[in-house]
């Protein structure tokens, strides 16, 4: 029988079709893949047709103080700010993990490849947010009578765009574990890699002739995008732009696929190897069992589970962190345009707030697998005389600790926008309230569709969990903002929008929460 022999290039195609092949089956099972996706497209249609209708009323509110052109800005800068969190998180997810080393020791895999596959990929999710973001782009369009100059700017742009998140996070973090390989690991095989210092030497000479006329004309990090890429009308200054941009994405991918020895550095040195990841994922053989306060035996244990297994770390608190601290730091920066929207605007401060709240419970898998995560040793518990209403207790506890950062992070978002005490005394009841009704929602949502059989903890955190989260986040958003376009059309009165939007905030999440409390409530007989 003779083997059949792939090309380098097949070889390459064959890995990203295969690793495309692997995340459809996490993300939409194997069964009912067809219905699910039609339902996922309908549903995403129907919500981008309610934010449609939004986004028509703000654009007019802004033309008519001549300031459409913060829509554009913001647009732009959402979308560079969403997808450098997703690469963040396949850097630290996807990028270098350990059974990658071993798939290359197994099958004939070059590193290079591996890598450029891995970075395809991201470009591939990136992409998502691009096709997303396109509506709102071209609804700009329409809304401003632009000429069809712009929608080829647009398609340009999202190409550039898509890629430049995934070229410089890759770069950078290259660099960076490869240098710290070298120092933490001196026993390990390294060499000088002069590809990756050929290329990151490149870059930056590109990015700073990209960079050199906003630098000259001190323009300012928020305006930056806007500058570089839609200052103009595909003038020549433009055109160069956009040649130094696809320069750099050609040559980073050409440098990509010729780092592998850099990237094999990397994985051999082990420095993102756990010890605590070699034992059993969950035991409760070491539990500190306490029956005076089985509250507090629980919250300890439960938090030690989350420490020590760096999967399981990393998706309930380090991404949790790096994104409250990454959105506050965007707030800071963004502060102006901010407040120039809000004052045109007040009525949405309470809507902004609670959407905000919201997309941090995405990074945040701690509520939704709240239950999940104790596997099959969830049954061990039961020789613990512990009561099931103290083990949901302790279970809220927990998640209410992960949500501390993102409270506060909530806090600087109130302290860019807000007018008065009263009002700050009123955003602030919004945060807790939300805070305390979605983890009660998640908890709830993970407790009736319990994953207790999974192999490999990292198995946990596929994207399924990420649509359980998504259902009451559309829920939560869609009918506020509904909402808010009805009761504009019918009231013109600015003042009474402005007191009635968070009185309806508040109502939703409260018997969206209350209704989920109570089939919580309900599982109390269930066999936890």
């Amino acid at each position: 029988m003779t083997q059949l022999k792939l090309t380098p290039q097949k070889q390459l195609v064959s890995l990203i079709k295969t690793n495309v092949r692997s995340k459809l089956n996490l993300t939409l099972g194997e069964e009912g893949r067809g219905g699910k996706l039609i339902k996922a497209v309908i549903f995403i249609i129907f919500a981008i047709s309610c934010m449609e209708i939004s986004f028509a009323r703000v654009f007019n509110t802004l033309h008519t103080s001549r300031s459409e052109i913060l829509m554009l800005n913001s647009i732009i800068n959402i979308q560079l700010f969403i997808s450098s969190l997703l690469m963040l998180k396949q850097i630290i997810t996807t990028f270098y993990l350990a059974s990658d080393w071993k798939e290359m020791i197994i099958f004939p895999i070059k590193p290079g490849k591996l890598l450029f596959s891995k970075a395809v990929m991201s470009y591939l999710y990136n992409s998502l947010v691009s096709i997303l973001v396109v509506v709102f782009l071209f609804s700009y369009g329409i809304l401003e009578h632009v000429s069809i100059n712009y929608y080829l700017q647009v398609f340009i742009y999202q190409i550039i765009i898509t890629a430049v998140p995934v070229v410089y996070i890759t770069l950078i973090t290259l660099t960076i574990f490869w240098v710290v390989a070298a120092i933490s690991n001196r026993k390990a095989t390294w060499k000088i890699d002069i590809w990756l210092i050929l290329v990151d030497i490149a870059v930056m000479i590109l990015t700073y002739f990209l960079m050199k006329s906003a630098l000259i004309n001190h323009i300012v990090f928020n305006n930056l995008l806007l500058y570089s890429f839609f200052k103009e009308s595909l003038s020549k200054a433009l055109f160069i732009n956009y040649f130094i941009a696809m320069s750099i994405i050609t040559i980073s991918s050409f440098g990509f696929y010729k780092l592998g020895e850099a990237y094999a550095s990397i994985m051999k040195s082990e420095i993102f190897a756990s010890k605590a990841s070699e034992k059993s994922e969950v035991d409760t053989s070491n539990y500190d069992f306490r029956p005076k306060n089985t509250i507090i035996s629980n919250v300890i244990r439960d938090l030690k589970v989350i420490i020590q297994i760096p999967s399981i770390r990393f998706n309930c608190i380090t991404f949790n962190f790096m994104y409250s601290i990454i959105g506050a730091i965007g707030l800071l920066v963004f502060r102006r345009q901010i407040s120039n929207i809000i004052v045109i605007a007040p009525s949405l401060k309470p809507f902004l707030l609670v959407l905000w709240l919201l997309s941090f419970q995405i990074g945040n898998a701690t509520m939704i697998t709240s239950f999940s995560r104790e596997g099959r040793s969830l049954t061990q518990l039961k020789v613990f005389p512990v009561e099931k209403r103290d083990f949901l207790l302790a279970k809220f506890i927990v998640a209410m600790l992960t949500n501390i950062i993102v409270f506060i992070s909530s806090n600087v978002l109130i302290m860019v926008f807000y007018s008065n005490f009263l009002e700050f005394l009123l955003l602030e009841v919004i945060a807790v309230t939300y805070i305390i009704g979605m983890t009660i929602i998640l908890i709830q949502l993970d407790i009736e569709n319990m994953s207790l059989n999974w192999v490999e903890v990292k198995d946990l955190f596929s994207a399924e969990h990420i649509f359980k989260v998504l259902k009451p986040y559309f829920i939560l958003t869609l009918l506020p903002l509904i909402f808010i376009v009805m009761i504009s059309s019918i009231f013109k009165s600015k003042l009474l929008l402005l007191y009635l939007s968070p009185v309806f905030l508040l109502i939703t999440i409260l018997v969206y929460a209350g209704h989920s409390f109570r089939k919580l409530i309900a599982y109390k007989d269930a066999p936890l």
